[in-house]
């Protein structure tokens, strides 16, 4: 049995500041006995740099693009503030999986179907596109058909609550990876961790300065030891996603709108007005 492992890279999303500009006009006039007039001018021009709003997904993988029961394959997830300015960020990790139509007839073998023609062709770098119906190539006039659309979910800390397929892939996160339920364990000397909330993960610290780092939120993507026939032959991605703000209370109402809107007065609002405070 094996798992077709695809990597997927994040979208970019940022904030620019505003240009300040400084302009300085003096206009004299002196008036004399004769009530004659004099004029002088003179302009100042003081021109500032605005400061790069730019940040990106930082990534370690090494694998394969094959993944079997009790494998895990190393992919390391951190964001990395390539701009001048400081940068709030927030990451979400989409999984998204596909299968293929098995030979499960009178004298079948059981395993995927092989056709000698192609139908719409799969495009693996594009999941949310994956379809019923579409083939992938597997060799020279050999195709596999796809039987159903991509099972697609955001995932957070309950991966083995699932109910799904999706439930046979595991996340590896960091240590210091939090939620509702766990982020009063944390010690009170962490003062950089990520926090899970309504589908996004929120670092705990603002990114000041070029090339400054997170930590890691995720370290590997493994498949569980045990899994069913139905898994076989699988395609599977993860799409990690981030975004990234400048570090001003006015500006956390754009992550509060939308379905996956954090809450104006719960934790993590609280986290990232923390951080805001920090940078001053």
């Amino acid at each position: 049995m094996k798992i077709n492992y695809t990597k997927m890279t994040g979208t970019l999303r940022s904030k620019s500041s505003i240009l300040s500009l400084a302009l300085i006009y003096v206009f004299i006039m002196v008036v004399g006995s004769t009530f004659s007039w004099l004029s002088a001018g003179d302009a100042l021009l003081n021109p500032f740099e605005t400061g790069r709003h730019a940040t990106r997904i930082s990534e370690i993988f090494k694998g394969a693009e094959e993944l079997y029961p009790s494998q895990e394959v190393q992919k390391v997830v951190q964001v990395r503030n390539t701009g001048t300015s400081a940068a709030l960020v927030r990451v979400s990790l989409s999984a998204y999986l596909t299968g293929f139509e098995h030979d499960l007839g009178r004298g079948g073998s059981g395993g995927i179907k092989v056709y000698d023609t192609p139908a719409t062709a799969l495009d693996r770098r594009f999941p949310a596109t994956w379809m019923t119906g579409q083939s992938r190539q597997i060799g020279p006039g050999a195709y596999h058909y796809a039987h159903a659309p991509a099972t697609a979910s955001r995932f957070g800390l309950d991966v083995a609550n699932r109910t799904d397929d999706l439930r046979y892939f595991g996340i590896v996160f960091d240590v210091h990876v939090y939620n509702a339920t766990t982020i009063s364990s944390k010690a009170s000397t962490i003062d950089e961790y990520w926090y899970f909330e309504n589908g996004w993960f929120y670092y705990s610290k603002a990114l000041v300065g070029e090339n400054t780092l997170t930590k890691p939120l995720i370290s590997a993507v493994r498949m569980n030891e045990v899994v069913p026939y139905s898994v076989q032959g699988n395609l599977f991605a993860l799409m990690v996603e981030h975004q990234s703000l400048v570090p001003v209370a006015d500006a956390l109402v754009e992550w509060q709108a939308g379905s996956d809107g954090m809450s104006g007065t719960g934790t993590a609002h609280d986290i990232l007005m923390a951080a805001i405070a920090a940078v001053g």
